[in-house]
């Protein structure tokens, strides 16, 4: 994530800054379905309403290391874009 002392981000536009923070905080989420690089997720779909984000992840073996990265990098998405974002493993 941006850090506040970081000059060259501060210098940018605000609006360039928002959309790098936007851009980031999606990064973050897409980075922790694959936290372990064992490719456990098949299938990803979204469902989105006014104060939520439910990201259905398609996966037959527990992704109890993604679950926990997702938790932690949802924090920053939060932030930005004012959407809890929530993870749901479905086994198919």
């Amino acid at each position: 994530t941006p850090a506040l002392n970081d000059q060259e981000f501060l210098s940018l536009p605000v609006t360039e800054r928002v959309l790098i923070s936007k851009l980031l905080a999606i990064l973050r989420l897409a980075d922790s379905f694959d936290r372990a690089h064992d490719n456990k997720v098949k299938n990803i779909s979204v469902k989105l309403s006014k104060k939520n984000l439910i990201i259905y992840v398609e996966s037959i073996i527990p992704t109890y290391l993604e679950k926990w990265s997702f938790e932690v990098k949802s924090e920053f998405f939060e932030e930005v874009f004012g959407i809890k974002p929530d993870f749901r493993r479905v086994i198919k």
